[in-house]
């Protein structure tokens, strides 16, 4: 299946409620220097692994002069305090789901972003319904 008007209007809505998700889940913090995050940042790029695109642990929120700083390559010392941040668990569990999505890959259509839907849905009234 193609890119479609429905597909494109699904794909919108996946990635704000992932932003949303996101920011409930790690904080409006941003991890590299503790200012407010306004970019949420895929550690591992969706060009590297689409299944991890709408995956709410390979969110981390930045502002955007960090964000602008690993879009540019300067990122180095921000990864770092990622890892640093998160722990070395997160980052094995994260390269162990990209593993997996490698040889199990994702398509990208409207019945995978229902579903990514659904599950972000899930997980954003996890968040929102907590006392």
């Amino acid at each position: 299946m193609g890119y479609n008007k429905k597909t494109s209007s699904l794909r919108k809505l996946a990635d704000q409620r992932w932003k949303e998700v996101c920011f409930l889940k790690w904080g409006d913090k941003c991890v590299s220097c503790n200012r407010p995050a306004s970019d949420p940042h895929h550690y591992i790029p969706k060009s590297v692994c689409l299944g991890l695109r709408y995956d709410t642990d390979n969110c981390v929120p930045l502002c955007c002069l960090c964000h602008s700083l690993i879009k540019f390559n300067q990122g180095a010392v921000i990864d770092g305090f990622i890892i640093k941040n998160r722990g070395v668990k997160w980052f094995d569990n994260l390269i162990e789901k990209k593993k997996l999505y490698q040889k199990m890959p994702v398509k990208n259509n409207q019945m995978w972003l229902k579903q990514v839907l659904t599950n972000l849905e899930k997980e954003y009234v996890s968040y929102t319904t907590r006392i």
